[in-house]
């Protein structure tokens, strides 16, 4: 053994047993007692002094481990992360209407009113002039693109601006520009017509709600504190149902907001799964609000987690894979972290948002992302003034920010979202101590459930892992 290469490995135990993540490489295992105090021994002197150590003194069958380990590069490495600076595709968000017919308590958007500017909507012809500078000058070098319409208004009221942009998008494939849609509506506007030209369009969907009735009511309801909930599971019916839609556009996302009043996590997959969900997106809600992540919640937002860990051990008992794979996607707050460690994928930020991302506004403005519109210092630009400035997301990583760059769960986790971030601590290079507690917890936690589930059945696991690695490369996103 050398010494030129580094210590990547954390070390954790949880109900006495011990076990040891390379995060770099993204391995993990359960170790023995011995062994996990082999590599405790190099935490605590430094892996130079280990090695001259063992120069030293005869191996036993640890440090002849930890050297087969050493020599195969695992655990320890000299590899040296990238960053990427170059994309192959685009992302771009718009609320085709700043407005909702809604008034979901927790709503980041305020149902439209961050929004500040006296234009709602864009118009048909300034809407083709923005996504002419979007599309040949802000992206010039990039052909590949997804169009979400998503959160600050519902999209749906602003059903008129989703043709015209798909109208425009149709011409600009023509010009060698390729776009896929995505689009999140809170379920309450059910119109055939409008749902058989997003499946004619090859949209995906997402549908907003949060669970059974008793956890839908608590944020999620008219202006008048009249329940979503039977509108939302009407419309999903009509859709997952219906002779005239694609099997494809039936493969809707369920939208869910996690907060400290949620009742349960098994619950809502459960019922999603119940009315027929096969896809969700379960992310805890960012807000400065009691009901928020916070020091006092920290437990209960745990408990929702333990709870779901310990469900997906039962059903995979059973024979069961399919909860876990609701939720294996790069959304979910808990997926997305399934899902990098069993393909051993890593992350060097938290998301797209001011890099290959951006949101456009009714006057052209440009934003991060949808969370950011209204908040005039992260405006990175206008579309319609041909303007781009410099933006501060543009350069963050998780090896930049002071915080995250000795981290072990830095390339798991990605960081904090920038907006989260910027609520908690009105800074998005300073992260949210909580949100940090929670994600390493998690990160041990599945780490621990996969080591079950490989012990329990490992053909199984197997299954699972390529289930998952088939949907990536499908694009399940």
């Amino acid at each position: 053994m050398n010494n030129f290469k580094n210590a990547n490995f954390y070390l954790f135990s949880f109900n006495d047993k011990k076990y040891i993540l390379d995060y770099i490489n993204i391995f993990y295992s359960e170790i023995s007692q011995n062994l996990y105090n082999e590599f405790a021994d190099i935490e605590k002197k430094g892996l130079a002094r280990y090695i001259a150590d063992m120069r030293n003194e005869s191996k036993g069958r640890n440090q002849k481990t930890i050297q087969f380990l050493y020599e195969q590069d695992i655990f320890f490495s000299k590899r040296i992360i990238q960053t990427a600076r170059t994309y192959d595709e685009a992302f771009l968000t718009m609320a085709p209407i700043h407005e909702c017919n809604l008034q979901c308590k927790y709503c980041f958007a305020k149902q439209g009113e961050n929004y500040i500017n006296e234009e709602r909507f864009m118009s048909e012809e300034k809407l083709a002039e923005a996504l002419e500078y979007l599309y040949f000058d802000y992206f010039r070098e990039i052909n590949e693109f997804r169009f979400d319409f998503v959160s600050g208004g519902e999209p749906l009221l602003g059903f008129e601006n989703i043709q015209a942009v798909v109208k425009k998008c149709e011409e600009f494939r023509k010009r060698g520009k390729k776009t896929k849609f995505w689009l999140c509506t809170n379920g309450t506007i059910n119109k055939k017509q409008i749902f058989e030209f997003l499946d004619n369009h090859g949209f995906n969907l997402g549908i907003s709600l949060d669970g059974l009735k008793k956890d839908n009511d608590i944020y999620r309801t008219f202006k008048d504190g009249v329940s979503s909930y039977a509108m939302v599971v009407d419309t999903l019916k009509d859709i997952l149902t219906g002779d005239n839609y694609t099997r494809r556009f039936k493969n809707i996302w369920g939208l869910v907001v996690i907060t400290s009043e949620t009742h349960s996590l098994v619950e809502i997959l459960k019922h999603h799964k119940g009315i027929g969900l096969k896809r969700v997106q379960m992310r805890i809600v960012r807000t400065t609000e009691v009901y928020g992540l916070n020091d006092i919640t920290f437990c209960v937002y745990k408990n929702l987690y333990d709870e779901l860990f310990a469900f997906f051990v039962n059903q995979f008992r059973k024979g069961n894979i399919e909860y876990v794979e609701m939720i294996s996607n790069d959304n979910d707050y808990l997926g997305k972290i399934m899902r990098r460690i069993i393909l051993r994928r890593i992350v060097t930020n938290r998301c797209q948002a001011g890099k290959n991302k951006v949101s456009l506004t009714a006057n052209g403005q440009l934003f991060p992302c949808d969370s950011f519109v209204g908040e005039e210092r992260y405006c990175i630009g206008n579309a319609l003034k041909r303007e781009r400035y410099n933006g501060v997301l543009e350069e963050i990583y998780v090896d930049s920010v002071s915080m995250c760059s000795q981290c072990w769960a830095r390339y798991i986790c990605g960081g904090d979202c920038y907006h989260n971030s910027f609520l908690m601590k009105q800074n998005v290079q300073d992260i949210d101590g909580m949100f940090c507690k929670l994600q390493k917890y998690l990160i041990e936690q599945t780490i621990v459930m996969y080591c079950q589930m490989n012990e329990i059945d490992s053909a199984l696991f197997a299954r699972l892992t390529r289930k998952i690695e088939i949907s990536t490369r499908e694009g399940v996103n």
